[in-house]
């Protein structure tokens, strides 16, 4: 009779606490009565909502709780893995299709945006939903590895033992294992309670500035940052600033912010969504379509510093403009391309822009980026600002692997001619560039140069380096704390010599450079150790003649 009584309980369990499931996403996005996440928290902790609920009750029968509890944690953690890595890399696009449009997760999905480990500890945690759909999701978006493998043990960790518990004091002993479900449901709440605390706490995102003193410097005042939060930045806004806008979109926006970040002149890079018919659209509904939005970013720059006709030479080079149908492996149209002009001066160079690279013949299909009026635009989620940055190595696998890397290399970069180079380098200017040679320490020109100016690559002459953060390592070599633009230099890994380093090389000219380390002075800690034979000095003095003039504000 006692064996048939709990059964019934943890039945009965389980049917409410189905029922009241979405109780639990609100309230850790909403606030709904205390006394029912109480209740709740207690009935969630006891149902087994998925069958592997009921292995790990069963392995904890047969082997006892410890070795139930053990087993079932390293099988369903590496169940997990294999759905987070073949959402990541094989199925991506299907999977964020099938999340999109599996509505119970909508609120579990976004707790997973705002703070990613504290959200997947909570739903390993409780059993509100199948584990299968959040593995997934963490694939399918970008959530780095490490944390959705670290926040899926500890949250299984309670729970797991939990169950084996109960499989293990069940049939012997069923009012001890209920008492123990009870006093799991208030250490969820008290999770919970925890969690919810702590993302109150959370500041709210600075809507693409880097600092505050950017938007002091800008003049952008709180009634200018309410409306990005509302619908993006108008012109009108800007026009006491002397800033303007320029909206772009080319394909992912994860891969659209970092080529015009460090430019001079640029105050802010928001990632956000355009041109459609929906308000306040999510990632979900616009990647699923049906909206008419675009992924785009929306740039606040400084027209003298860096005009806008240069924004739309980079903007080209990041994309391929040929493709109507999206941008590389992504596919649809919040994929498509388009330049969205803000003024009419925007749109007569933006369509002049677009027919000189037509007549370049540099593709052979037709240009298929339109030139559009700017619409409203819509901040995205924060987990996509800046996403080169939080997730630098998801960032750099997705770019490779999307084959907008090696288009831009292939299109942009364009075939050296050693018989040019032989001629126009010298010997050693040509074996370190091309053939990754190192020169001699302490006989390069520019070793221990002290001069005021930009260094730049000798064979392609875009600008890799600024003598303010060059100082003397006592190596032998130029060395520089950091790159002028980051995205001017591409990295890859050096196994010559029976080491293991980091070579960089100049992205357009494809250049041997040298290598970087991690042994460099504050604040970067890096030290790029560079052979003088692939640079070349342009004093400030001469920025203006020799076209680096946006680069002038560095020595005034």
């Amino acid at each position: 009779m006692k064996k048939w009584t709990a059964l019934a309980v943890y039945a009965a369990a389980f049917v409410i606490a189905y029922i009241y499931r979405d109780a639990l996403m609100e309230w850790i996005t909403g606030d709904p009565p205390v006394w029912s996440l109480l209740a709740l928290s207690t009935l969630l902790a006891v149902f087994p909502l998925m069958p592997y609920r009921i292995v790990i009750a069963a392995a904890g029968y047969v082997m006892g709780a410890l070795g139930g509890g053990i087993v079932t944690l390293i099988g369903s953690t590496l169940a997990g893995t294999l759905f987070y890595w073949g959402s990541a890399y094989v199925l991506r696009d299907s999977a964020r299709n099938w999340a999109a449009r599996f509505k119970p997760l909508e609120q579990v999905t976004h707790a997973i945006h705002q703070r990613p480990f504290a959200a997947i500890v909570v739903c390993k945690l409780i059993p509100v939903l199948p584990q299968t759909p959040v593995n997934i999701y963490a694939g399918a978006y970008g959530i780095p590895f490490f944390v959705y493998l670290s926040a899926s043990v500890i949250g299984k960790l309670p729970s797991v033992f939990l169950y084996a518990f109960l499989g293990a004091s069940l049939m012997s002993s069923p009012w001890t294992a209920l008492a123990i479900t009870a006093l799991y449901g208030l250490f969820l709440l008290l999770v919970l309670w925890v969690y919810k605390k702590k993302r109150r706490g959370k500041q709210a995102p600075g809507f693409g500035f880097r600092e505050k003193s950017d938007i002091m410097e800008a003049g952008i005042t709180p009634a200018v940052l309410s409306a990005n939060r509302n619908g993006g930045i108008s012109m009108n806004s800007l026009q006491a600033t002397g800033l303007e806008l320029a909206t772009f979109a080319g394909g992912c926006f994860w891969c659209m912010v970092s080529p015009f970040e460090e430019l001079p002149g640029i105050h802010g890079i928001t990632s956000g969504y355009t041109g459609g018919i929906t308000d306040n659209p999510t990632y979900e509904q616009v990647c699923t379509g049906g909206t008419g939005h675009y992924e785009a970013v929306q740039i606040t720059f400084d027209p003298a510093l860096f005009p806008y006709g240069k924004l739309l030479e980079l903007f080209w080079q990041q994309i391929d403009p040929t493709d109507e149908g999206g941008q590389f492996h992504d596919r649809g149209e919040s994929y498509r391309t388009a330049v969205f002009y803000h003024n009419e001066q925007q749109r007569v160079e933006a369509e002049q822009s677009k027919k000189e690279l037509a007549e370049s013949g540099r593709f052979d299909k037709p240009i298929a980026t339109q030139i559009l009026p700017a619409a409203r635009f819509y901040v995205a989620e924060e987990y996509h600002q800046g996403y080169h940055k939080k997730n630098p190595g998801h960032y750099k696998r997705y770019r490779k692997g999307s084959g907008r890397e090696d288009f831009i290399e292939r299109h942009w970069s364009g075939p050296v001619n050693p018989e040019e180079l032989k001629i126009k380098l010298t010997p050693i200017q040509y074996e370190v560039t091309q053939n990754s040679a190192t020169e001699r320490p302490f006989t390069g020109e520019y070793w221990d140069h002290t001069g005021d100016g930009i260094y730049v690559d000798i064979v392609s002459g875009e600008p890799l380096f600024s003598s303010r953060d060059k100082y003397d390592a006592g190596c032998g070599w130029p060395s520089f704390t950091r790159p002028l633009r980051d995205y001017n230099i591409k990295e890859k890994t050096d196994s010559s010599h029976f080491m293991i380093r980091t070579e960089v090389r100049s992205r357009e000219g494809n250049s041997h450079l040298g290598h970087v380390f991690d042994d460099g002075p504050e604040p970067t800690g890096l030290r790029y150790c560079i052979n003088s034979a692939a640079l070349r000095f342009v004093p400030k003095e001469d920025l203006e003649k020799k076209g680096y003039g946006e680069y002038k504000y560095l020595f005034q």
